[in-house]
């Protein structure tokens, strides 16, 4: 593949990984938001790319009317992939739409599901977990649809952080559990394309997901080169990989070597010396995640 045509991809707001899944046939649609200004470049990368697109104009959307008409684009290897994916996204049917995005029922019907819920799909997911979390499910950086609009101005308004990880990951969508079998098979053909297609982005993201995490909200994580035992963390180093943590309270951690979760407070030691004490408002948020 022309990797110059594909970088263009950036420009518009596509990710390589769904434009490798759309190419190769395992992903029927892709879906992104544009502003108008781009609809023309939109149209002639997608053009140069082999690809059908569709852009439509929103005032609302799922029920829910929007402050400023927003443009969706609709992305396939067919004129009429993207027509459809259109209509059933205009009609409201999360399901079917899912579907055409190439992701799992299972994690679909949970998505719906969990949209009533206001526990965090992060932490949903990882509630919803049975066995080792797996880094093919780990969506940490991927804030697609997981946001409300209170959470889509802290993005934007933190934008620069937040674009340095954008990239990093394997799935595109919430799956329904860290364990989730038909998502690591996304996960795991993602990651082989991009090791035959781009495979210094391939290794960073690997770098990136497989990894213990002390999560605690959307905004806020730490990642770590280190191993979890239960509720206790050692770590070598916290791993650069920005959110909104607390600057001060990264530089006691990066002092450290052991974190330690219980309910109701999070612990960050050197050796047996307490070095920070966090108060938690609730058991959820801040838990350990071993993507593995």
């Amino acid at each position: 593949m022309n990797i110059a045509n594909i970088e263009q991809l950036m420009f518009v707001g596509m990710d390589y990984q769904s434009y490798f899944l759309l190419k190769e046939g395992f992903k029927p649609v892709i879906r992104v938001a544009t502003s108008k200004e781009l609809i023309e470049e939109f149209k002639k990368i997608c053009k140069n790319l082999g690809l059908s697109v569709l852009v439509k104009e929103f005032s609302e959307i799922y029920g829910t009317k929007l402050e400023k008409a927003s443009f969706n684009a609709y992305i396939s290897n067919s004129k009429e992939s993207a027509e459809e994916a259109y209509e059933v996204e205009r009609g409201g049917d999360r399901k079917t739409f899912g579907k055409l995005l190439g992701y799992p029922a299972c994690c679909v019907d949970k998505f719906i599901e969990n949209l009533k819920s206001p526990v965090d799909y992060t932490i949903q997911t990882f509630l919803n977990t049975k066995t080792n979390p797996s880094f093919y499910c780990n969506f940490i950086f991927n804030f697609d649809s997981k946001l409300d609009d209170g959470g889509i101005k802290i993005y934007q308004e933190n934008y620069r952080i937040f674009n340095k990880t954008k990239l990093y990951f394997l799935i595109r969508h919430m799956s329904c559990s860290f364990d989730c079998k038909k998502s690591i098979e996304i996960g795991k053909k993602t990651l082989e394309i991009l090791n035959r297609e781009m495979p210094q982005l391939a290794e960073s993201i690997v770098h990136a997901l497989k990894r213990p995490v002390l999560y605690l909200d959307y905004f806020n994580w730490l990642v770590f080169n280190g191993e979890i035992n239960g509720n206790e963390l050692v770590y070598k180093e916290v791993l650069l990989y920005d959110s909104l943590f607390p600057k001060e309270k990264l530089e006691l951690i990066k002092r450290g070597n052991v974190v330690k979760v219980f309910d109701e407070k999070i612990q960050v030691l050197k050796d047996e010396n307490i070095l920070l004490e966090i108060p938690k408002k609730d058991r959820y948020k801040g838990v350990l995640i071993d993507f593995i």
